[in-house]
């Protein structure tokens, strides 16, 4: 699993505006997967930037965006004897195709879902 987190500011007072995003990479989750049920599992993150305080005159003029990109691929062993492992999540039927080593690689911080097969890859946005 790697997480990247990202705050984006995008300033409202001119004409050509484009929002400048800063990413920072989560190495290691503070805590490793803590298991809720059979089905769920729970990754607590460190936060890699500070609380941003806004005054009212700052938030009339920028509008702020922090977001958590995960991107993660899973492993299942089937058979010990055989070697053979399920690598989740599997592509869609229209995409699939035979699982190589290059897909191990971790995906471009750029990448979305399905540019990325056998990858999770999960963007959470939240407006400040």
């Amino acid at each position: 699993m790697h997480a990247v987190e990202q705050v984006g500011v995008l300033p409202l007072t001119g004409m050509f505006n484009v929002e400048r995003v800063e990413h920072r990479v989560i190495e290691d989750a503070k805590v490793s997967a803590l298991p809720l049920d059979d089905a769920t599992v729970l990754y607590v993150l460190p936060k890699k930037f500070p609380l941003l305080k806004l005054t009212s005159l700052q938030r009339r003029h920028n509008q702020v965006s922090q977001r958590l990109k995960i991107m993660a691929q899973f492993r299942i062993d089937i058979g010990e004897a055989t070697g053979q492992s399920l690598v989740l999540p599997q592509p869609s039927p229209k995409r699939w195709q035979p699982y190589r080593a290059a897909f191990l690689r971790t995906p471009s911080p750029n990448a979305k879902s399905n540019e990325a097969p056998y990858w999770l890859i999960e963007t959470t946005e939240f407006k400040v």
